[in-house]
């Protein structure tokens, strides 16, 4: 994994300005405690206050990478120190010790205890999953603020959603709607509508996808950014979304490549599936398996495509789907009827609108000619989707 963004130090560099910090705030502040403290001093409260902060600063910079935040042990303790010096500092202007008190409070909350803001960029590579899995793990380490971006373009985001495209130079609220709810459940794993310290944005994009990242970063106002990089080179490096990122950002950039060895940090729940059936008997069979991969808290949707002209009696066929759901079946059931010449892709786009997490469907198994002139509804789903998909075949 890279971090890069701007002029890098090397490493001989970051533990001389670790040590020259550590060996100065130590110093200063442990002074200013040793001359409050009977018997001790400001001399000695220096050399003890240098000698106990200074390795501490060399030490963790040594253990942690560019774009990693600092133990919270640490930023208490160096807090702890600029107060000390700030609150003697203010004590030649007004000597009164609530005064200090509210001051330095203040200087401590600008300072912040703030966790790392991160902006992680969203696609559907999985070089980006691999991101994910990586910031996750970073937030195990210490408290960070994560924002997951995503940036769109109107006409494609449309078609994903089976929604109409509102305009292509400007926002549309309900594309972003759906986005940031993806986006919120893609990081955490589960259905959420929200999560602490993640805040999803998705934007429309009418140039270079990282030229709007770097724009969502400086917006977001975040400390670094978090890309997945496929590694290209020659030529197809100009398109690279995490290139222009790295050169162009003025934050941190932290890009995960594709061979980096990332532990899996959460395992997805399935929250919601989704079950086309043309309500036959044997697409019938995929109902009862939508139902044991879904949580038992969950929704599963029964979905019934009919070409767009075709005359049926809807409400009967929403009443027979109702009636395949499994007896005891906790999850809650939801059913449709709806209309598309392609089939496949009216799933796939349902099941992009409604937020499943998988879905299921029985394929008749056609092979060699009928499979050539007439298709498969379920190849072309797995081609249509992003989602993973459960194929029950004949027996």
């Amino acid at each position: 994994m890279n971090s890069q963004g701007g002029p890098r130090r090397s490493r001989s560099g970051r533990l001389l300005d670790a040590s020259i910090w550590g060996v100065a705030l130590g110093a200063a502040g442990g002074a200013v405690l040793g001359a409050a403290i009977d018997g001790v001093g400001a001399g000695l409260g220096a050399v003890i206050g240098a000698l106990l902060y200074a390795p501490a600063e060399v030490v963790t910079t040594l253990r942690r990478a560019p774009a990693e935040p600092k133990p919270i042990w640490q930023r208490i303790f160096a807090s702890a120190l600029l107060m000390a010096l700030f609150g003697w500092l203010i004590g030649f202007i007004y000597d009164e010790p609530l005064f200090i008190a509210i001051v330095s409070g203040a200087l401590l909350g600008l300072l912040g205890l703030r966790p790392l803001k991160i902006l992680l960029g969203i696609d559907d590579s999985a070089t980006c999953d691999l991101g994910i899995q990586w910031t996750l793990a970073l937030g195990k380490r210490g408290p960070i603020e994560v924002v997951l971006g995503a940036i769109y373009y109107p006409d494609d985001a449309a078609a994903h959603y089976g929604l109409h495209v509102r305009a292509m130079v400007e926002s549309d609220p309900e594309i972003e709607r759906l986005m940031q709810r993806d986006l919120i459940r893609r990081f955490t794993g589960a259905a959420a509508a929200s999560a602490p310290g993640i805040t999803a944005r998705a934007r429309r994009g009418l140039g270079r996808i990282g030229d709007h990242m770097i724009e969502l970063a400086r917006d977001e106002k975040v400390d670094a950014i978090v890309v997945g990089t496929g590694q290209k080179t020659g030529l197809g490096r100009l398109g690279s979304v995490s290139s222009v990122i790295v050169q162009d950002a003025p934050q941190s950039v932290v890009c995960v490549p594709p061979q980096a060895i990332v532990v899996t940090q959460n395992v997805p729940v399935l929250q919601q599936a989704l079950v086309a059936t043309d309500l036959s008997q044997f697409a019938n069979r995929a109902v009862p398996y939508a139902f044991a991969l879904t949580h038992p808290s969950g929704q599963v949707h029964l979905v019934h495509v009919v070409k767009e002209d075709a005359e049926v009696d809807e409400a009967t066929l929403l009443r027979r789907l109702s009636s395949l759901a499994p007896v005891g079946a906790t999850q809650q059931v939801k059913t449709y009827v709806v209309r598309g010449d392609d089939a496949a892709l009216t799933m796939a786009q349902c099941a992009a609108r409604f937020g499943v997490d998988v879905i299921c469907i029985a394929s008749h198994g056609r092979s060699g000619l009928t499979r050539a002139l007439v298709g498969s509804v379920a190849d072309r789903l797995l081609r249509v989707t992003r989602l993973p998909v459960l194929v029950l075949r004949p027996a």
